[in-house]
């Protein structure tokens, strides 16, 4: 539909169809996900996280007429230049050059881990539920005049498919207060079983021919 609509509006457009089993990257929250934005552009990101955004950056490019190489796109990452150009754009707009240069990303005080119940392989991760949850504790809105807490965050140290042992940490929530219902709940949101494989990332590509590479057997809505 967005593509479409772009293309209707006499735009160029594609998109990608990523993988949303689970979180992407390490972390979920405002705060932290702007340090892991920060440790993308200093090539320090999440494996997976830094292959949505190369993959993006080599789609755009394409539309630009012009493909960039996946090692054209690493270079200025591995010089430094990208965080720098970054760095130079957020002081245009006002931010704090002394908080660029060292930045403070602080996260909610109450620290909940969450274990593996059972040994075996971590099978689903109950992403939408895992939102709502947070939404509750602060970290969204669940309504339009609330106020999010920025510091409230989740970070997740497993990937499905990933072998785990029974009490072995699985996801670290940073919540601003104890709260055992939501924690508990929390915790319902992994499920471990005796077998389970690995994601793929990218599902498929969206363009004004249609979608590619999506195994026709598995459905998909937009």
């Amino acid at each position: 539909m967005l593509v479409s609509t772009c293309e209707a509006l006499g735009l160029k457009a594609q998109a990608l169809l990523t993988d949303m089993s689970q979180p992407l990257g390490c972390w979920v929250g405002h705060t932290a996900e702007v340090k892991e934005a920060l440790d993308c552009l200093e090539g320090k990101g999440p494996k997976d996280l830094m292959e949505v955004v190369l993959a993006l950056s080599e789609e755009l490019s394409e539309l630009t007429g012009e493909r960039l190489t996946r090692a054209a796109l690493e270079q200025p990452i591995a010089s430094g230049s990208a965080r720098e150009i970054f760095d130079r754009w957020a002081a245009i707009q006002g931010a704090d050059p002394e908080w660029l240069h060292e930045p403070v990303c602080p996260l909610a005080p109450h620290e909940v881990v969450i274990q593996a119940d059972r040994g075996g392989h971590l099978a689903q991760i109950h992403t939408r539920r895992l939102g709502e949850l947070l939404a509750r504790a602060g970290g969204g809105r669940l309504t339009a005049e609330a106020k999010i807490d920025l510091e409230v965050s989740l970070r997740v140290d497993r990937s499905i498919g990933d072998e785990v042992r029974e009490g072995e940490e699985l996801a670290r929530a940073y919540l601003r207060r104890a709260d055992a219902a939501l924690e508990d709940d929390l915790r319902k949101c992994f499920s471990i079983a005796d077998r389970a494989e690995p994601v793929p990332l990218l599902r498929g590509r969206v363009r004004s021919s249609g979608v590619e590479g999506l195994p026709p057997e598995e459905p998909f809505w937009f």
